[in-house]
């Protein structure tokens, strides 16, 4: 088939999805399936356009065309297989309702959580004697030399799992936090711009551009939770004037950052082609590498995984560097999807039995956050979930886990007690009223 055929039948299997949340009210209940579709459309069908189109930004080493029916059937199947498992779920599931009321536990969450950035973010400087942002300011930290500086500053420290949740996790859950509790009463707002600023200047402190783009994104997921499950109007999302003022800022800083940090003419036409590629078509791009690279090299098995102490004794293949030299002829990090990640890992046995098990999992975190009835706290963990979702197409199932599921069980952990702790009092309750009617 023709390229042009190919991503028309890749759009076209979208469209019911895309035709549901017009119409299906119901589905924007469900923040986290919805996402994981918003994700699907937004990252891997509508930017595979260029890798179908083959319209390349930079000097790429492969050829696509050989590998265009299998990128085409994976981003086929991944939709259908949403469908078969999320949309019969939504469909039959009754969605319990959520009280809209920030209570003392929520507010108590929030200033937990903003004292652990600070502390956490003092630590790091102490080790470090500095942020990458500040060497982006400088001009000492460019597009060509970013990599050797997030080396040695990022992900080459003894200790960087600990400062990973004060400047990946923890912002994004602050941020949605305070955005959730700001929505549900306005008395609220000076909270959200409290934990905007903490939040933004924590991910900002790591110069990284990509930072900013999924820093907006996780508070549009946040807002946009919040209305879906309390049965508020979509649109609202445009009222907000707090979240729409972020936003433009947040769009200047990034085309600031992407200004200053490449080390020569940049026209507009060019930035709006680097911002393109940079937010949709570099993900498609990354399966599409993925493929390429199974089918000529053979698939990677359990060395694309990670090593797991005790488990798994094998020498783990940094995936993201290795296509990323596969992709472009030079060192440097590339976000690799869910779909490449099972493609390469075991072909398309992997694809075939990984994806729908992955939306399995999103079902059950679904149900976990509805069980969740302690203030607001079913929303933001909705909110925070839905955003790693997302993340399963943007930088794949264990990037996505690493920094959202084990910080995550923690947060998970807390929450399940004080659920325990609330059908124990509930319990007791209900024993002493027993008893008291068998009494009298």
């Amino acid at each position: 088939m023709s390229s042009a055929l190919l991503y028309s039948l890749v759009i076209l299997a979208h469209v019911p999805g895309m035709v549901a949340l017009i119409f299906w009210q119901k589905c924007w209940r469900f923040p986290i399936l919805l996402f994981a579709f918003i994700g699907m459309l937004l990252f891997n069908a509508a930017g595979s356009i260029g890798v179908f189109s083959e319209k390349k930004i930079y000097s790429i080493a492969i050829d696509t065309s050989p590998i265009l029916n299998d990128f085409a059937l994976i981003l086929t199947y991944q939709v259908i297989a949403f469908y078969f498992v999320a949309g019969i779920y939504i469909a039959l599931r009754h969605r319990p309702q959520v009280k809209a009321d920030a209570t003392r536990t929520d507010t108590l969450c929030v200033v937990i959580i903003a004292t652990s950035i600070l502390i956490i973010g003092y630590l790091y400087f102490l080790e470090t004697g500095t942020f990458l942002l500040l060497a982006n300011l400088d001009g000492s930290m460019n597009i060509d030399n970013a990599l050797s500086f997030r080396e040695k500053y990022v992900y080459g420290l003894r200790h960087w799992p600990l400062y990973n949740l004060a400047f990946v996790f923890l912002p994004v859950l602050l941020s949605s936090y305070g955005l959730i509790i700001a929505d549900s009463r306005k008395r609220y707002r000076f909270l959200f711009w409290a934990t905007i600023i903490i939040s933004f200047s924590a991910s900002l402190s790591l110069g990284s551009k990509g930072g900013i783009i999924n820093f907006v994104l996780s508070l549009g997921v946040a807002h946009v939770s919040y209305l879906g499950m309390t049965g508020s109007s979509i649109l609202m999302v445009f009222r907000n004037r707090g979240f729409i003022s972020f936003a433009i800022f947040a769009s200047v800083v990034l085309i600031i950052g992407y200004l200053w940090a490449t080390p020569y003419d940049l026209n507009a036409h060019a930035l709006l082609q680097r911002l393109w590629y940079r937010i949709f078509v570099a993900y498609p791009e990354a399966l599409a590498a993925a493929i390429s690279y199974a089918n000529q090299y053979g698939s990677l098995g359990e060395s694309a995984m990670p090593t797991i102490r005790g488990l798994l004794q094998h020498e783990q293949v940094n995936l993201a560097s290795v296509l990323h030299a596969y992709l472009a002829g030079s060192p440097g990090g590339l976000s690799v999807p869910m779909a490449g990640e099972l493609f390469i890992t075991a072909g398309w046995p992997a694809i075939f039995l990984g994806i729908p098990f992955v939306y399995v999992v999103l079902v059950m975190l679904q149900e976990m956050a509805f069980c969740l009835t302690e203030g607001l706290t079913s929303v933001a963990l909705s909110a925070l979930y839905a955003y790693l979702a997302i993340g399963i197409y943007l930088n794949g199932m264990f990037a996505s886990l690493f920094n959202f599921m084990y910080p995550g069980t923690v947060l998970v952990i807390g929450i399940s007690t004080l659920v325990i702790m609330q059908a124990a009092r509930a319990f007791e309750l209900r024993q002493t009223k027993l008893q008291s009617y068998l009494h009298d």
